[in-house]
């Protein structure tokens, strides 16, 4: 049978939310708090898409990989977290782009990653990984 016709033909609870409570690895501040927000649609898909060049500035060539791997942390997170159910300390560090402590952003985005991989799976199934090389054999490479 193929994959697509044992999809399902409902979409899961779209709505996520989870808690943190970790250390800030530059300022040593404690972070807590429980967020809440909204797999991204297409809308948000391009809002997020938007924002990240915005924050860019057209400067892509220029940045170094962390700026821009965080323009896009920042910009997802801008436009799946729901903005009136995140902790105050989020909400007025704009979103977490005035913190100084990249850990708790990039714990943020994985939270909601491993949720948006969950939802992922419940649609089309977990993915299949390939069969390794049993111990010892040689393998093309």
């Amino acid at each position: 049978m193929s994959k697509a016709k044992s999809l399902k033909k409902s979409l899961p609870d779209a709505n996520f939310s989870f808690s943190i409570e970790l250390e800030g690895n530059v300022s040593g501040q404690k972070y807590e708090g429980n967020f809440a927000g909204k797999m991204p649609n297409i809308k948000a898909q391009a809002q997020i898409a938007k924002h990240r060049a915005m924050l860019n500035a057209g400067l892509e060539e220029g940045l170094d990989v962390g700026t821009k791997n965080m323009h896009h942390m920042l910009s997802y997170l801008r436009y799946t977290l729901d903005k009136e159910q995140v902790p105050k300390w989020w909400k007025d560090a704009d979103l977490g782009y005035d913190l100084y402590d990249p850990n708790v952003v990039e714990t943020v985005y994985e939270k909601v990653l491993n949720y948006e991989k969950e939802w992922l799976e419940a649609i089309w199934g977990k993915e299949e990984e390939e069969p390794k090389a049993p111990k010892g054999t040689k393998t093309d490479e």
